[in-house]
C-alpha cells in the first residue's frame, strides 16, 4: 500500500547549514496494517510522514501510494490521490466557525459530493466515531477527545485507503487517549484501512500497532513486528527506549541489599504463562524473590520480564541458572553475590 524508496528531505536556510531531516529512508506499509513510527523529538517522523501524502515534496527518493508514484503525478492527480489519504493531526485543526457536522462534510464538499450524500456520509462518520449528540455543536464546546473524534471522522470523509495520524493523543490525557486509539484500532479493523501512527511514546506503539520503525536523527535504525521489536530490540537506542517503557529499573537500596544472584528474566510467548519460577524452586534447594516485574500482551503474545534476587548454595545456585537459561528466552546475570 506505501512504498518509500531512499527517501531524503533537506531544509534549505539561507544562512544556517542545511537540516537533513530524513536520511535515505526507506520503509513498506502493507495493506491493513497499522504502522507505527516512533522516535524522540526532532527524529525526522512528523516530516517522514507529511513525505507519504507529499504536504513535504522529498529531495529525492520515490513515494508510492496505492499503486501511485506520488512525484510523478501532475498537480491535478495529485490533488485527486490526496482525495484518498487521510490525516488526523496532534491539534484538531477543526474550523471554529463551523460545527461539528460542517467539519466533518469539509472534505467532501472540495471534492464536489452532493448534499445527498454529503448528509448520509456525515451521519454514518459521526456514528461510527459516537458524535451523533454532538452534531451541531461548535468545536469550543467540546473536549479534547471529541475534537479530535471529528478530526477522525474528518479524514475519512472521502474514504481514504491510508490514514495518516500524526501524534493524535499526545494532546490527550491518559484515558481519553486510550479511547482515542481504540477507536482507530476499531477503524483500522472494521473498514481495513492502512494506518501509520507516529508517537514519541512506545506504550501507543505497543497497544496499537502491529509493526513499527524506529527514527533516529532522520534515520529509521529499526524495523519488525512490534512483538519482536519489544522482546529483542537490536540498536542500542531500540534497547534504551524499551527499557524506559518497561520501567525496571530497581531503586538502590534493592540494588545494595539483595543477598544472592541478580537476574533479569525475560519470557516470551507460552512460556511467559509457564510456571517456571515454581519449577525451579521445586527442583533446586534455591530461594527467589520477585523484586520487580511484568508480563503484559502485544497482540495475543505474551512477553514478560522479572528482577529476582536468587540465593542459595553456590552448587545450587548454578544448577538453577542452568535451568532458567533453558527454559526462558533470556536470562541476564546483573549481579554475582
Amino acid at each position: 500500500m506505501i512504498i518509500l524508496e531512499k527517501v531524503n528531505v533537506k531544509f534549505h536556510a539561507r544562512k544556517a547549514p542545511d537540516v537533513h531531516a530524513v536520511r535515505d529512508v526507506s520503509l513498506r506499509v502493507g495493506p491493513g496494517d497499522f504502522f507505527g513510527i516512533v522516535g524522540t523529538s526532532g527524529a525526522g517522523k512528523s516530516t517522514l510522514l507529511r513525505t507519504i501524502n507529499y504536504l513535504e515534496k522529498p529531495d529525492s527518493g520515490r513515494v508510492v501510494v496505492a499503486g501511485q508514484d506520488l512525484g510523478t503525478l501532475a498537480p491535478e492527480e495529485l490533488r485527486k490521490a490526496r482525495l484518498h489519504i487521510g490525516m488526523i493531526f496532534q491539534h484538531y485543526n477543526l474550523l471554529q466557525s463551523k460545527t461539528v457536522f460542517e467539519n466533518a462534510a469539509f472534505p467532501l464538499r472540495i471534492a464536489g459530493v452532493g448534499e445527498t450524500e454529503i448528509h448520509r456520509r456525515v451521519d454514518e462518520l459521526l456514528e461510527l466515531v459516537e458524535l451523533t449528540p454532538k452534531k451541531d455543536a461548535f468545536p469550543s464546546c467540546l473536549s479534547g477527545g471529541q475534537k479530535q473524534r471529528v478530526g477522525i471522522a474528518r479524514a475519512l470523509a472521502n474514504h481514504p485507503r491510508v490514514l495518516l495520524c500524526d501524534e493524535p493523543t499526545s494532546a490527550l490525557d491518559l484515558e481519553t487517549s486510550s479511547a482515542i486509539l481504540e477507536l482507530l484500532k476499531t477503524i483500522n479493523a472494521k473498514l481495513n484501512i492502512t494506518v501509520v501512527l507516529i508517537s514519541h511514546e512506545m506504550q501507543v506503539i505497543k497497544k496499537v500497532c502491529t509493526r513499527v520503525a524506529i527514527m533516529l536523527d532522520g534515520s529509521v535504525i529499526e524495523m519488525g513486528s512490534v512483538y519482536d521489536v519489544f522482546a529483542e530490540p537490536k540498536h542500542p537506542f531500540t534497547v534504551d527506549l524499551v527499557k524506559r517503557t518497561q520501567n525496571l529499573k530497581l531503586p538502590d537500596r534493592l540494588l545494595k541489599s539483595h543477598k544472592g544472584d541478580l537476574l533479569e528474566i525475560h519470557y516470551r510467548g507460552e512460556r511467559a504463562e509457564a510456571p517456571i519460577i515454581a519449577e525451579t524452586l521445586r527442583r533446586f534447594p534455591v530461594t527467589i524473590n520477585i523484586l520487580h516485574g511484568n508480563i503484559e500482551y502485544i497482540g495475543d503474545a505474551a512477553l514478560g520480564t522479572l528482577m529476582a534476587d536468587l540465593e542459595g548454595e553456590p552448587v545450587a545456585r548454578r544448577n538453577a541458572l542452568e535451568y532458567l537459561r533453558q527454559h526462558v528466552a533470556r536470562l541476564e546475570l546483573i549481579h554475582v553475590s
